[in-house]
């Protein structure tokens, strides 16, 4: 699949009614649902650098008045935000192209984006035409994305499904989903917000809807100390790479890669020298030979 930026980073003007479709669905927004907002804040300031790694011209809008809240509170999750005050915002940028890279190597039409909170790649990467992304994701976050581009009048490069779920309630399952074409799935941000059996449930569900060739892209908090997410405050869950690498090799994945936020894969020029690196902040990815 080729995935290369088509969108130019024009500024968008949103008429009115945008705006206030937008203030209305955020007010309404759980926290969870709202993190959507902080993700795009944080998108909308790595695309406004001079180097950006890539450009979400959709991110500043759809990060309305709470996203800059909502990255302050990403933060206090980081033990070296003190010193490093961009460092959720540059963790963002490299997952966010991380994946972005991942879809770009993938050559089937299948992508499912499990958690797509407000993800705008259909609509800023040049998917082929006869591609099909689902979007999955609560109904509350998926009605604000939805409602955003269909006010603006923003048409996707390929054909996107919006799924209605909820991970902790919900099986999995996609409407014209075809079990026999390859898969990418990518899970970002979505793993910590699950309690771990449903982490588990989920991962198993995919595997059973995967044919060779498809690969899972999957974002998790590695906490093995124990205590940046118990002292974050907030209702997260870690699941350590062991853990997550040996589940996938039992359930027949292979080629299985863990990536740390500061190695050599997960960097991108927006890791600070002199730190170790983030296990906190980790990809697995794998592919299904058979």
């Amino acid at each position: 699949m080729r995935a290369v930026s088509r969108v130019a980073a024009a500024v968008l003007k949103p008429t009115p009614r945008v705006v206030k479709e937008l203030e209305m669905s955020m007010a309404s927004a759980s926290f969870v649902g709202g993190t959507a907002f902080g993700v795009a804040y944080e998108r909308a300031v790595e695309s406004a650098r001079d180097d950006a790694l890539f450009v979400d011209p959709y991110a500043s809008l759809l990060a309305g008045k709470q996203g800059n809240e909502f990255s302050t509170t990403f933060g206090h999750l980081d033990d070296p935000s003190k010193l490093w005050p961009r460092f959720h915002k540059d963790w963002t940028a490299v997952r966010t192209h991380f994946i972005d890279r991942r879809l770009e190597a993938f050559e089937g039409r299948q992508v499912v984006n499990l958690g797509a909170g407000f993800d705008t790649r259909p609509f800023r990467l040049d998917m082929p035409s006869d591609s099909v992304v689902w979007e999955v994701d609560r109904a509350e976050v998926n009605a604000v994305r939805h409602k955003f581009f269909e006010l603006l009048g923003a048409k996707p490069t390929c054909r996107v499904v919006s799924v209605d779920l909820d991970f902790a309630l919900d099986d999995l399952a996609l409407q014209d989903f075809d079990t026999s074409r390859p898969t990418c799935w990518v899970a970002e941000g979505l793993l910590p917000w699950l309690d771990p059996q449903i982490q588990i449930k989920l991962i198993r569900e995919l595997t059973s809807l995967s044919t060779p060739g498809s690969v899972v892209v999957l974002n998790f908090l590695d906490d093995s100390d124990g205590t940046s997410v118990r002292e974050s405050g907030l209702d997260l869950h870690s699941f350590e790479t062991a853990d997550v690498t040996n589940l996938l090799a039992t359930l027949g994945w292979t080629v299985i890669r863990a990536h740390h936020f500061g190695g050599a894969e997960l960097h991108f020029g927006r890791f600070r020298d002199g730190y170790p690196e983030c296990r906190l902040y980790s990809f697995v990815v794998a592919t299904r030979d058979q």
